[in-house]
């Protein structure tokens, strides 16, 4: 196990997660809290490993973080501990680290959604700043798990005003044209109010985007979009719409 878990084993550290993934299977995710030969406390052990300079130390941390919660979630400190150094993470500078991370939030935020009675204080404090990073990250685009198992009045109240902002950010074509490409899952969650309401001037300003494949993106999501508005609006403002899309220069 410790050749898992060595920061001293350079032949590790330009390997990925998945050059391993076979031989993990057997070793459970969480082995490197047990007690060892450097006195820490398990919580030390998790902050040792989530921060070593060995990305695959990193990563392994990152793909147990459900098992490490369960491990702390009785006593409120630790907990509290854990999810700071869940935050922490999810800014890691290496690419693979934080998709093994994204891929555990939906998982995280059912759990606390079972285990914590305080789950809407707990989800808006440490998951929600984490789903917004992860929107803008162009290597990560899995929002849509996290927007497609909360109800409709979370995403509304803590994910919509936030993906609202993003969809107009001007430095970063990257970040609109992931807004695009999830336009629809939101379209749908939110439903027909907050889309005629909120949502729309958005999707117009991304149909009119100067990048090809934002306009693209929204193509793509169109239908999903006008099933989410009225037949009102879709006569008068997405059937106008929708000609100006297809009749584009850059189509394929």
């Amino acid at each position: 196990l410790s050749l898992y878990f060595e920061d001293g084993h350079d032949d590790l550290d330009d390997f990925g997660f998945d050059d391993y993934g076979s031989e993990c299977d057997g070793i459970r995710i969480t082995a490197f809290l047990d007690a060892g030969q450097d006195n820490l406390t398990p919580l030390g052990r998790l902050e040792k490993y989530a921060f070593s300079e060995n990305v695959f130390n990193r990563q392994i941390v990152a793909r147990g973080l459900l098992d490490v919660l369960r491990e702390f979630s009785d006593n409120e400190n630790d907990f509290i501990s854990v999810m700071e150094t869940v935050a922490r993470m999810s800014e890691d500078g290496e690419p693979t680290v934080r998709a093994e991370l994204m891929e555990q939030v939906p998982n995280i935020a059912m759990f606390l959604h079972e285990s914590r009675p305080n789950f809407p204080a707990a989800f808006s404090r440490y998951l929600v700043p984490i789903v917004v990073r992860y929107l803008t990250d162009p290597n990560n685009q899995m929002m849509c798990k996290v927007v497609t198992m909360l109800s409709k009045d979370t995403v509304e109240h803590l994910l919509l005003p936030r993906f609202c902002d993003l969809c107009s950010d001007a430095r970063l074509f990257q970040v609109r044209k992931v807004c695009a490409a999830n336009f629809g899952e939101f379209c749908s969650i939110v439903g027909q109010e907050a889309t005629e309401k909120l949502l729309m001037p958005k999707f117009f300003d991304l149909c009119s985007d100067s990048l090809w494949g934002i306009r693209k993106a929204c193509a793509e999501c169109f239908m999903m979009v006008s099933n989410s508005t009225s037949p009102e609006v879709r006569r008068a403002k997405l059937s106008p719409l929708f000609i100006s899309l297809i009749s584009d220069q850059s189509r394929w």
